[in-house]
């Protein structure tokens, strides 16, 4: 999981508030009824070209929770929109994920403080794109760490085997369970990055036939790893970062 700095100003057309936008009369029909209502009508006013071209950007096809690359983008709610129906439509509740994260997220949206009450049809809605990061988070206290809000530095753990867990952060520690950050396949996905760079150095080292080139295709393997760790368009990119402290271990492991 990796912070995803999107800019709330420059808000996809479909979801300007405007009496003449479908998008919004859609937004104030669920506002009339109390509820969200799961028809096509509905469900396709989030998922428009516009809104998934720019999410498609800012999330680089990957997963907003566990990273892995969706080649079919999924539009999903960070607040659940049947319980925050008003928000179905908010660019600030709008995320980009995989089916399976959802699959396991579901309704799962535990708070610390009170929930936020829904508007009615007759209120301002003109900061319904922005209200959900920028007023509910200090009334609610949301458990799931939210990709585009939270500074996400230090939050997590890995472990060369290719395992995520919380530091000491019960936030971390919820999303973690929430959306199984350690199921097998992530797990084993993790794990191959430093299982790929092992062996590359192994293989390197098989045609080099002296310490100066052995020196030489160390230095050039370990910057291209760093460097491959800036590269948002990689897999994975929290763990990569947090995998350049275990190379020297590494190289010294096969090198001895």
């Amino acid at each position: 999981m990796r912070r995803i700095n999107k800019d709330l100003a420059d808000i996809p057309a479909t979801l300007v508030v405007s009496e003449d936008q479908l998008t919004h009369q859609r937004r104030k029909e669920l506002i009339r009824q109390g509820k969200y209502i799961d028809e096509q009508k509905y469900n396709s006013r989030y998922k428009t070209d516009d809104i998934k071209e720019k999410l498609d950007a800012l999330y680089h096809h990957k997963c907003a929770f566990c990273e892995i690359r969706v080649e079919q983008g999924h539009v999903e709610h960070y607040r659940p929109k049947q319980q925050y129906y008003w928000l179905a439509y908010s660019w600030d509740n709008l995320i980009y994920g995989c089916p399976t994260c959802n699959q396991f997220k579901r309704t799962n949206f535990e708070i610390k403080g009170k929930m936020a009450a829904p508007p009615s049809e007759a209120d301002d809605l003109s900061d319904i794109n922005t209200c959900s990061s920028q007023k509910n988070d200090q009334q609610e206290k949301p458990m799931l760490l939210n990709p585009e809000r939270d500074n996400l530095n230090g939050v997590f753990l890995f472990d060369m085997g290719g395992h995520i867990k919380d530091n000491n952060n019960d936030r971390a520690d919820y999303t973690i369970r929430t959306c199984n950050l350690n199921r097998e396949y992530l797990v084993d996905s993790r794990r191959k990055i430093i299982n790929d760079f092992r062996n590359k150095v192994i293989s390197e080292f098989l045609n080099a036939e002296t310490k100066e080139v052995k020196a030489k295709i160390l230095s050039f393997l370990v910057e291209d790893f760093i460097n491959s760790t800036n590269d948002e368009t990689h897999t994975f990119t929290a763990f990569r970062k947090a995998a350049i402290d275990w190379l020297d271990d590494i190289v010294k492991e096969l090198v001895k």
